[in-house]
């Protein structure tokens, strides 16, 4: 007769299993480079003032990421813990007391230059396939891939130039104004697991009125079908043998793709 687990069985083993020693030892595995990868990016800060190296931080916020922490504030208050230490020196053979400050996350994260940030990407994507862990998701010898946009972030105040917009309510009395970033993405599908493959940022188009003004808007259609041009030519130039086959919406139907 089989033992009954009770609810504070499971409380009991769900304590005794720590997720963040399980999570290290899976990139330890399989991506023993990782870390080498970080610390061969461009480092911009004046060396006499750093205390934490880029490994550090970028494991620190990989780490927080994985264990569903999206806020920097939470970051700071709640994943510093002597748990988390341990498992970060355990793994970078150091000695930190505690780990950087959310500010300090901030700064040397927005400081990386994003081409950098997607050759580790590319490694990742790389080494998953070549392992042949994925080959069991491809359809007739195919992965698939699905290309879609998302909206990363939204806010009334006024962002960058690469930031789109939308005005709502025009020429009322509640008009505003939305800034956003928004990527178009491809993904990797395989079962229920995405990885990405390629990130395309999307801006506003310029146009020109009958009088000859021109203008920046975001048009849906137009924007993401000008990108995708470049997101497949990354994948192109990432993966040129990667055999696959592409899954996308209704807009992708209108215009050669």
């Amino acid at each position: 007769m089989k033992k009954r687990i009770t609810r504070k069985m499971r409380r009991e083993l769900k304590n005794a299993v720590n997720p963040l020693e399980e999570l290290l030892i899976i990139m330890k595995q399989y991506f023993p480079k990782l870390t080498n990868w970080i610390a061969d990016l461009t480092n911009t800060r004046n060396q006499s003032y750093v205390k934490y190296d880029l490994k550090v931080c970028f494991l620190t916020q990989i780490l927080a990421l994985c264990s569903a922490y999206q806020s920097m504030n939470k970051i700071g208050r709640d994943f510093n813990s002597d748990i988390v230490i341990d498992n970060i020196n355990h793994i970078l053979k150091t000695d930190y007391t505690e780990l950087p400050h959310k500010d300090t996350l901030i700064n040397v994260i927005s400081s990386i230059k994003f081409e950098e940030l997607e050759k580790i990407q590319t490694k990742i994507i790389k080494t998953l396939i070549r392992s042949k862990m994925l080959d069991k998701y491809r359809f007739n010898g195919l992965f698939y891939v699905v290309i879609d946009g998302t909206n990363l972030y939204s806010t009334r105040v006024n962002l960058d130039e690469q930031a789109i917009t939308k005005v709502f309510n025009k020429d009322e009395d509640n008009e505003y104004t939305l800034y956003s970033y928004y990527a178009l993405e491809a993904k990797l599908v395989c079962g229920n697991m995405t990885y990405s493959l390629a990130t395309e940022f999307v801006e506003n188009e310029t146009y020109t009125d009958k009088d000859g003004n021109t203008y920046r808007k975001f048009d849906k259609q137009d924007c993401e079908l000008k990108e995708s041009y470049g997101l497949l030519k990354k994948i192109k130039n990432r993966f040129p043998k990667l055999p696959i086959i592409i899954g996308g919406d209704a807009l992708y139907l209108g215009r050669p793709f």
